[in-house]
């Protein structure tokens, strides 16, 4: 009984999908995130399983007979567009996020890798797509789908086994000042996303708070047209900006009880790092406002956008690196001017002999 009332309650949810003149799949991939919400989440994937695993066979193959084998050429210049495009995003932007919230290098590039395999979702798109209202290429979706997914599948397992070492490759190809600034809010937002049974410090929630609240504005944002969208925009601007404030006193207890003592901080200018990372997240908040903005006027402005939000965060670090960070006399909290920055602009971990620090220099981060 409990089998046929889940499927029972799977087929509902899509027929009323398909009723409302969305696709099916839709439908029942929303019930599934709402069981997945539930107590009887673990139950019901037990009693699924034989039946997922069924269907998705099924699935595959009547995908397949829909692909039409010689519209393989005019797919193929997307093909070679895409799954580069995909490996950037999955492999390199998911790893430099997943570093800055906490995560070490090798193991945000190994979460990084392992998204690339993600390409099966294409099939499920180019089914709903090919269907769509006004849709003039569906026909070539399902060649795409199909050529997209095999190329990532296969790709995928050789990224996940070289992970490593293509984490200890960029890691000798970045910068010292991106290195330095970025285990340095790698290691302030790790104390306060990554769960920990003792804490130094006080949770207040005001953070998670006026994140909500930020959400809430750009879907504002997102949704609204003509005045309505700039008034949403320059309301959600300010309110980006103001949050810096915010960061920065929520912050600070964190950088106080936070050991940066292997990576080279002076110890006396713990606001000026939380005065960073406050920086580096509404830098990031206020990109994603102004590209949700702009999108809807011209969308190419936004490559620039991107290109500006990435020369800012660049600069930002730079200047943390060369107020923060101590060449000489580590741990004394002494400052180096330009010049001398530019004599030492090797990034060596303080505390070690000279060899040990050669022979880990690229594995400190």
């Amino acid at each position: 009984m409990f089998v046929l009332f889940a499927l029972g309650i799977v087929f509902l949810s899509a027929a009323l999908a398909e009723v409302s003149g969305v696709p099916a799949i839709i439908g029942a991939f929303f019930i599934g995130m709402v069981f997945a919400e539930t107590r009887i989440s673990e139950r019901l994937e037990e009693k699924i399983v034989p039946f997922r695993d069924a269907f998705v066979a099924i699935f595959f193959v009547s995908f397949g007979m829909l692909i039409d084998p010689a519209m393989f050429g005019s797919v193929l210049w997307i093909v070679a567009i895409a799954v580069p495009l995909v490996v950037l995003n999955d492999l390199i932007i998911t790893a430099v996020l997943s570093y800055m919230l906490g995560f070490s290098s090798r193991a945000s590039t190994s979460m990084g890798s392992a998204l690339c395999g993600r390409g099966a979702e294409s099939v499920m798109y180019a089914s709903v797509g090919s269907r769509a209202v006004g849709a003039t290429k569906g026909a070539e979706l399902y060649p795409f789908a199909g050529a997209f997914c095999f190329i990532m599948s296969a790709i995928t397992p050789l990224l996940m086994r070289k992970s490593v070492a293509i984490a200890d490759r960029l890691g000798r190809l970045v910068p010292g000042s991106v290195r330095f600034s970025g285990a340095i809010v790698s290691r302030t937002l790790g104390k306060v996303v990554m769960p920990s049974t003792f804490r130094l410090y006080k949770k207040t929630g005001k953070m998670g708070m006026a994140l909500i609240a930020y959400f809430i504005m750009l879907a504002l944002v997102i949704a609204s047209f003509d005045l309505y969208h700039v008034v949403a925009f320059g309301a959600g601007i300010v309110f980006t900006l103001a949050l810096h404030f915010l960061f920065v006193s929520e912050l600070l207890p964190v950088v106080r009880n936070t050991s940066y003592a292997n990576i080279g901080f002076a110890p006396t200018y713990h606001s000026q790092i939380a005065h960073f990372v406050s920086s580096i997240i509404v830098l990031s908040l206020a990109a994603i406002m102004v590209v949700a903005f702009l999108f809807v006027y011209l969308w190419p402005v936004v490559l620039v956008v991107l290109i500006a939000y990435l020369v800012a965060m660049l600069v930002l670090m730079r200047r943390n690196y060369v107020r923060t960070f101590d060449f000489v006399h580590q741990g004394e909290g002494r400052l180096l001017t330009d010049e001398a920055v530019a004599k030492h602009h090797r990034f060596e971990p303080g505390g070690v002999s000279s060899k040990v620090a050669r022979k880990n220099r690229w594995r400190w981060l």
